[in-house]
């Protein structure tokens, strides 16, 4: 069954004003805070550290809210490069294969 015609259905199927795109809709976080207006990625800072992984397909493009590898690998080494500089907390480990480091038949 056809909906009736009239001027009712004909607001409906020309395309939408600009005065009506300027209207804010009451759902829309901007409406009521600070946020900007825009799509889904208005506002975003580059990339987010605990992003999920765009190249994993599958259940993998769930991730947890993890950082990405390089993340963790660029930290490890500021904080290895720190603490060279500090000063050594251990004695390096030397491998001379005739037992007296302390290592015995582990080696």
């Amino acid at each position: 069954m056809k909906p009736p015609l009239g001027k009712g259905n004909r607001r409906d199927n020309r395309k939408r004003t600009h005065d009506e795109d300027d209207e804010l809709d009451p759902m829309d976080p901007s409406s009521y805070s600070d946020a900007p207006r825009g799509g889904w990625v208005v506002g975003l800072k580059g990339v987010q550290p605990r992003a999920a992984d765009t190249t994993a397909t599958g259940p993998l493009f769930q991730q947890r809210p993890y950082p990405s590898p390089g993340v963790v690998l660029r930290k490890n080494a500021k904080i290895a490069a720190q603490t060279k500089k500090s000063g050594p907390y251990m004695a390096p480990i030397s491998k001379r294969g005739d037992g007296s480091d302390g290592l015995g038949d582990a080696d």
